[in-house]
């Protein structure tokens, strides 16, 4: 990979908040810059930066870690806290993840929402935590 292109999950790569960024806007949220996690959505353990955002009648969380490995702890615990350990789904790659709620303000992500999530960005994996 060049320097002038552009990470992508496919290739294992750490995504940075540019890339994060850019998926948000292919969900159709306007384009905000990520933050340090300051809602108690963002704040598992592990996440570096990310936001919430809302397009049409979805809500989207769009998160990464500063590490490999650090994802799906974060969304473990995101899984206990507030899903009340119902699965979660969600679209990841290597440090990074997207959550898709089709209720606004309930946080759960739907499975539907997040198969359509996935195809927006064109990236990374629907699994669940």
């Amino acid at each position: 990979m060049s320097e002038t292109s552009s990470p992508t999950s496919t290739d294992g790569a750490l995504l940075d908040d540019a890339a994060i960024e850019a998926f948000a806007t292919k969900l159709g949220c306007a384009r905000e810059r990520a933050v340090p996690p300051k809602s108690s959505w963002l704040l598992a353990k592990g996440v570096k930066t990310g936001y919430d955002c809302t397009a049409g009648d979805i809500e989207y969380t769009v998160m990464r870690t500063e590490k490999a490995g650090q994802i799906g702890p974060a969304l473990a615990e995101i899984k206990v806290r507030w899903a009340k350990g119902k699965p979660v789904s969600y679209v990841g790659g290597t440090n990074w993840a997207i959550l898709a709620s089709p209720e606004k303000g309930k946080r759960i992500p739907g499975l539907t929402q997040t198969t359509e999530a996935q195809k927006k960005v064109g990236e990374g994996k629907v699994t669940w935590a």
